[in-house]
């Protein structure tokens, strides 16, 4: 970044040290000499052990990035005439309360006259105040994409933009409207998506066909070679590609296992993808869009089963539907929440004579004794259960004296579902509901978007 009035050699720049090849400045500013910070600490995934690579003078990576900023940091200090260099020795974001090597070695092996300051700044804690955006006329356009118009809706909500405003509508905003969205995939992220685009490249080539165990079988001795392609397909850096591989192994294997053990069963297809407008009443009526995308979609004895394979932590049993709805419960409810909208997206687009069965995986349990897919809901003490269900329900609510029942067939449960999502879509589509920060700090911990509302 440069900034100049009329000659750019006069003028300011703000740059990195790689930018600074071939240029020379009389007087250099280093803002953030703090050990961490400069050089930046790196991390990269090899094969092979740091160890190894250290011993037998190998290619370190993070060498190299050292080497690299030492080098410009050097050539800076050649043909400036004044240097002031920075660090704080109070530890913050990602550096140290150290100062860096390179001024450590500039301190002890250069000849050149270091002057030393010490500058103390009493920061004034000031109260964060609160963030509200308020629905104007430029936000209500950018919530207008999901609206069905004659030349057709831009874009359509998904039930995990449903979750995000009900865990905190400032999120929602920064998400979906303003799409920040977040770059860097974590391990479990990773875990999950491998899972998904594994079991999609298994089962895709038999979608619409019935699945008996031999044919389970056989996709069990491609499990290797699919995980394989779907590793080598990753874009991005891997944060440890032999651990995934080995852990993707062992759960598909797993995976299939429950298959050959549930087969026969008819395969209606994997990532479905599905789309529908829900009308909402009120001072305007405004059509929404909604979609999502199932993972997969089977029928198994006259019953359909609507599938969603979950990586990460998952609740499977909710006391109620209005609790879905609930943004203080919404953190334990998330997969039965997006279970619920997948069976209606279902049932709305193609209705269904035979049972609709939310199928939730909790790929965490797999190898746990009470192992039971599903999802379930809190009986009356006095409700009525079947014995084969009376058992699952023990198991879950041995803690809380509580019975739960497995939902075989959802569709019973669809239409308060639908009146708690009309409730909520008009929340969201309403001008005088700003877009708040949510008051579960809970929330914030894993949220993105926390250094913007200053809540780090």
């Amino acid at each position: 970044m440069l900034f100049h009035q009329d000659n750019p050699v006069t003028g300011l720049y703000i740059i990195e040290v790689a930018e600074s090849y071939n240029l020379d400045f009389e007087h250099v500013f280093f803002l953030d000499m703090n050990e961490g910070c400069f050089p930046k600490v790196t991390h990269h995934d090899s094969f092979l052990p740091y160890d190894l690579c250290h011993s037998f003078g190998l290619p370190l990576a993070d060498k190299v990035a050292e080497n690299k900023t030492a080098y410009g940091f050097y050539r800076l200090l050649q043909r400036a005439q004044n240097i002031c260099c920075y660090f704080s020795q109070k530890g913050h974001l990602d550096g140290s309360g150290e100062m860096s090597r390179l001024l450590l070695q500039l301190t002890f092996d250069s000849k050149l006259k270091i002057i030393e300051t010490h500058h103390s700044i009493n920061l004034l804690e000031r109260p964060v105040a609160a963030i509200a955006i308020q629905k104007d006329d430029s936000v209500m356009q950018l919530l207008d994409r999901f609206l069905e118009k004659e030349e057709g809706a831009v874009s359509s909500l998904t039930p995990s933009a449903c979750i995000s405003y009900l865990s905190c509508p400032l999120q929602f905003y920064f998400k979906y409207l303003l799409q920040l969205r977040q770059t860097v995939a974590t391990e479990d992220v990773q875990l999950g998506i491998l899972f998904h685009d594994v079991m999609a490249r298994l089962y895709r080539p038999f979608a619409g066909s019935q699945i008996d165990t031999n044919m389970v079988r056989q996709l069990q001795s491609k499990i290797k070679v699919e995980i394989a392609e779907a590793i080598a397909a990753w874009r991005t850096p891997l944060s440890a590609p032999m651990l995934l591989h080995a852990l993707l192994e062992k759960l598909l294997g797993r995976m299939l296992d429950l298959d050959d053990a549930a087969a026969p069963f008819t395969l209606l297809g994997v990532e479905v993808a599905m789309k529908q407008s829900i009308m909402l009443d009120g001072e305007i009526a405004r059509k929404v869009w909604l979609s999502g995308t199932i993972d997969r979609i089977d029928r198994q004895n006259h019953c359909v089963r609507i599938i969603d394979y979950k990586t990460g932590r998952s609740n499977c049993k909710i006391s109620s539907i209005v609790n879905l709805f609930d943004p203080g419960k919404i953190k334990t409810n998330k997969a039965v929440f997006q279970l619920f909208f997948y069976a209606w997206l279902f049932q709305s687009l193609h209705g269904a004579d035979n049972a609709i069965m939310p199928y939730l995986i909790p790929i965490r349990e797999f190898f746990l004794a009470h192992y039971t897919p599903g999802i379930f809901i809190q009986q009356p003490d006095n409700g009525p259960l079947s014995k084969a269900i009376y058992d699952v329900a023990i198991e879950f609510g041995k803690r809380s004296g509580k019975k739960y029942q497995q939902i075989e067939d959802i569709k019973e449960y669809l239409q308060p579902f639908e009146e708690g999502l009309k409730g909520l879509l008009v929340e969201i589509f309403n001008p005088t509901i700003p877009f708040a920060q949510t008051e579960d700090l809970e929330i914030c911990g894993y949220c993105p978007y926390v250094r913007i509302c200053q809540r780090d």
